[in-house]
Formats: C-alpha cells, structure tokens, sequence
C-alpha cells in the first residue's frame, strides 16, 4: 500500500470515529432497564474496540491493523448481540452489516478505481459504521441504568 493511501486511510478511519465517538459520548440518558452485568460490559467492550480503532496508526500498522481492529469491533459486536440480542439485535445487526462493508472494500483493495474513488468509498463505509454505531449507543444509553458507556 502507498504511503498517500495509508495516510488517506488513516484519517477516513479517524475522522469518521473521532465524530462518532463524539456524538455517542454526548448527551443525557433516560434509564428504563436495569443492566446486567454482562450487557454493560459487552457494550463497554464494543466502545473500546472502537476506541482502539480510531485510534489506530495506519502508516505503522497498515492495512493488517485496520483489519486487525475492525475484527475486534465486529467480535465486540456479536458479544453485544448475544447478551442483549432481545434489546439491540436490529441495531447490532446494522453495525455488522457496516462493518462488513467496510472490511470487504478494504480487503477488494482500490482496484481499478481512482485512488480519490476508492477514499471516497472507504469514507462511505466509515460513515455508515459511524451511523450504526451511534444508534446502538444511543439506544444502550437510553434503555440501560448504571453503565457507563462514554469513551475514555
């Protein structure tokens, strides 16, 4: 990969994570569910497995390590979806949709798109995984008491 491409790559994977994370992190909660202990810590894992790939340095770590994250981010999700599939299946199951998107454009590689073409969809993935990711929060931050999902 090109250095112009792993820096490209970088800042779509940071931008778009930095903006959600900030989206997700603000605002009040409306508790009406009690948390289990395993929910709030898989919902807490997904958002520092999100964490971690926003804060992911691609020029070091290349396209292994944005791979490498975004299959943590995708682990992270099914373990929300398994101890609260009745309360945010639909919304897991969206997030996973956009991560695989995200996954097999960045496995597809750029092909023979225009390097711009290929940000540009790499940039859409990201956006769409921003999106879902913040639905899921707003979701757990709505329905849950006593977790603290806010990114640190």
């Amino acid at each position: 990969m090109t250095n112009l491409l792993r820096r490209t790559v970088a800042v779509v994977v940071i931008a778009g994570s930095a903006t959600t994370l900030a989206a997700c992190s603000s605002g009040g909660s409306k508790s009406s569910t009690t948390t289990t202990p395993s929910t709030c810590s898989s919902l807490q894992k997904l958002q520092s497995s999100v964490d971690a790939l926003k804060n992911i340095n691609v020029a070091q770590q290349g396209t292994d390590g944005v791979k490498s994250s975004l299959d943590a981010v995708k682990s992270a999700a099914q373990g929300v979806k398994k101890s609260a599939s009745k309360q945010f299946g639909s919304d897991v199951d969206a997030l996973e949709s956009a991560i695989k998107q995200f996954g097999d454009d960045l496995s597809a590689g750029k092909g023979s798109q225009s390097l711009v073409d290929y940000v540009q969809t790499l940039g859409d993935d990201v956006t769409a995984i921003g999106n879902s990711f913040d639905k899921l929060q707003t979701a757990a931050q709505s329905g849950l008491k006593n977790c603290d999902l806010s990114s640190k």
